[in-house]
């Protein structure tokens, strides 16, 4: 009964403080906030229209696009994302429950006081940004519930093998694995530390025949089979090659360059807090059995995932705690749990304990924001944009779609979000005219538009082919809408060419090395660098460089411009070759440019030491007097 009580008081001392933070809180909503709304809006509009969407880095896939489709029906979208969150805490609540009792078969109100303290622990951070585990931004956490759900299969040896089980534990790791790829790594740490701690603790043969005849040998093989289908088809099918995903594509950071992040006030307690106590309990020679053995796989994993993102360049700024939520959810649970089987007086010490870590952030979150989160009050489309739009662009019966163009990804889900006629597409632009790739989530490929406008915030400035003028000056003077005018279709087709051609780079970066325009040099005497774009004019070399050197091979060198010229007989072409020790060009190919918008030039060239270029490979591309070019990328690839 004293257990009962205690519980019941622990879950009334919740409700009460989940009412304290819902009072004080004030959505803060940004783009990624509203990435799910505006996928939801958006994404089946765009693929009937033949379009390609690119997978969100670590997209919140599950469970949040499943709860956030339910509630969206009932509730705005304020409301939706406040009911994620607290779902999201029921979730883990009783996936922790399931944890702790299954693990270390703890009574139910045992489990439940405990999984009610560790996850009272997280709900102040939604506000501040440390450790927001329920925050929609958090698009971790289905690796969460997943390892919590798999970890006990994987290490008690008294589960029995049943086929339901075994399929619902290779859903999860498949579902999982898709939704964000950081499961694969947190999931791989924790069985590779699972399997360490058998071979540390009773050697390698022991390791082998327990896993061959034991009863988790199904499940083990279910958790690898599960990551392993589930990486396949998001890498495969749904986000080749791991577009956009930030632990992809990461070789220009220096290695070392992830300690500065380490040593960071806001999370290195965590770092040395858990190191701690993680050597407390491998020490203590008074600890169960299982409780070690857990502790043991915990701090293993810990230390590979770590590695492994280090290796990745994952920890390159104080965020990267997020990717060991699992890790110190685990190591909370261990240390309450501990207390719990050391003391007689667990109810009372449990208690104490419990309220004191819980109220912790509690303390530190009511005097950080009573005084300030009044004043920030920030609501959709606090920057005027979707207004502005909704006021100035008005279609007709027969348009099918319009894009506008914005160049900051911050504004685009605020803006998109409260569109009001569905047919108008905010499309996240370079200033060249690209896609911005990284993050696009509601710009496409295949793109099918009837008009197109550019949007300008604060002076920012295009660089493009094509003449445009204000079109719209908005409430807030720092907006303005330019139109395209005749130009439309034009820019409509470019957009679609350019596309095309950063897809390509981004399908094929293994075997590619580019440079954008502005970062070639030119002997132009009338030229401009900016955002990624060359613009030269007059006769003379455009471009040249970028003396690099390559192995033995085929290469295809690909250059992406707009060549403008009235005269259609004017030389105008794109030259490959190499400088000598002695630094004398030698060509070894060349071709005529075309002029238009958005044109691609590109030839192959098979690279050998025989060619004698110890100085390095360049394209050079030329124009004649009356031309102009934008260049945009110069692309060498290397043929298999």
């Amino acid at each position: 009964m004293k257990l009962r009580r205690i519980f019941f008081s622990i879950l009334v001392l919740c409700i009460l403080l989940l009412l304290i933070i819902i009072s004080l809180y004030n959505l803060k909503l940004n783009s990624d906030s509203l990435y799910i709304e505006v996928f939801q809006k958006s994404y089946f509009r765009d693929i009937l229209q033949g379009d390609r969407w690119l997978k969100m880095p670590a997209s919140a896939y599950f469970p949040d696009q499943i709860i956030y489709f339910i509630f969206r029906k009932i509730f705005n979208i304020e409301k939706t994302i406040l009911i994620l969150a607290i779902s999201k805490i029921l979730l883990l609540w009783y996936v922790l429950k399931y944890y702790i009792k299954t693990l270390y078969s703890t009574s139910n109100i045992k489990s439940y006081i405990i999984s009610t303290i560790v996850v009272l622990m997280f709900v102040p951070s939604y506000k501040s940004g440390i450790l927001p585990l329920y925050r929609i931004e958090n698009n971790h956490f289905a690796y969460i519930l997943t390892t919590l759900l798999v970890i006990p299969k994987l290490i008690k040896r008294t589960f029995k093998v049943n086929f339901t089980s075994t399929i619902i534990t290779f859903l999860l790791c498949f579902i999982s694995a898709i939704s964000t790829r950081i499961t694969l790594l947190v999931m791989f740490s924790f069985t590779f530390g699972y399997l360490v701690q058998n071979w540390l603790d009773q050697g390698l043969k022991k390791t082998f025949i327990d896993f061959y005849h034991g009863t988790n040998k199904n499940y083990t093989i279910a958790i690898f089979s599960g990551l392993i289908f589930g990486y396949l088809s998001d890498s495969r099918i749904l986000n080749l090659n791991g577009l956009g995903e930030r632990l992809i594509g990461q070789k220009n950071i220096p290695f070392f360059s992830a300690f500065e992040h380490v040593l960071n006030s806001r999370i290195t307690p965590f770092v040395f807090v858990f190191g701690l106590l993680s050597i407390f309990l491998y020490k203590n020679s008074n600890i169960p059995s299982l409780l070690k053995q857990v502790n043991k796989i915990n701090a293993i994993s810990s230390a590979s995932l770590f590695i492994i993102l280090l290796n990745l360049r994952g920890i390159v700024d104080a965020g990267y705690y997020r990717y060991f939520y699992a890790n110190i959810i685990i190591f909370i649970v261990n240390i309450i749990y501990l207390l719990s089987i050391s003391y007689k007086r667990f109810p009372k010490l449990i208690t104490i304990f419990g309220i004191t870590i819980s109220l912790l952030p509690y303390y530190a979150f009511i005097k950080y924001n009573t005084n300030s989160l009044k004043e920030s009050i920030q609501i959709i489309d606090s920057n005027g944009i979707a207004n502005c739009i909704n006021n100035s662009l008005l279609l007709t019966e027969k348009d099918t779609r319009i894009g506008i163009g914005v160049q900051d990804y911050w504004d685009a889900n605020i803006s998109a979000a409260t569109l009001k006629d569905p047919r108008i597409d905010i499309v996240v632009l370079n200033a060249s005219g690209s896609p911005k790739l990284w993050m696009q989530n509601i710009g496409t490929l295949s793109s099918r538009y009837d008009n197109f406008y550019l949007l300008s915030k604060d002076n920012q400035k295009y660089l493009l082919p094509f003449k445009f003028k204000d079109y719209k000056i908005c409430k807030d003077n720092r907006i303005v809408i330019k139109s395209l005018n005749n130009n439309a279709k034009d820019f409509i087709e470019y957009y679609s060419k350019i596309s095309k051609f950063e897809f390509d780079i981004l399908r094929n970066y293994k075997n590619t090395r580019s440079w954008y325009g502005n970062q070639l040099p030119s002997s132009s005497r009338e030229q401009l660098k900016q955002n990624g774009v060359l613009f030269a004019k007059n006769k003379g070399f455009a471009s040249y460089g970028p003396y690099v050197n390559l192995g033995n091979g085929k290469y295809k060198i690909k250059i992406f411009y707009s060549l403008i010229n009235n005269n259609n007989l004017s030389n105008n072409f794109l030259e490959i070759g190499c400088l000598s020790k002695d630094k004398k060009f030698k060509n070894l190919k060349s071709i005529n440019m075309s002029i238009g918008y958005g044109e691609i030039t590109e030839l192959l060239i098979n690279s050998s030491k025989k060619d004698n270029c110890s100085q390095g490979y360049e394209a050079r591309s030329y124009i004649d007097n009356g031309s102009s070019i934008y260049i945009n990328r110069l692309v060498i690839e290397k043929i298999k």
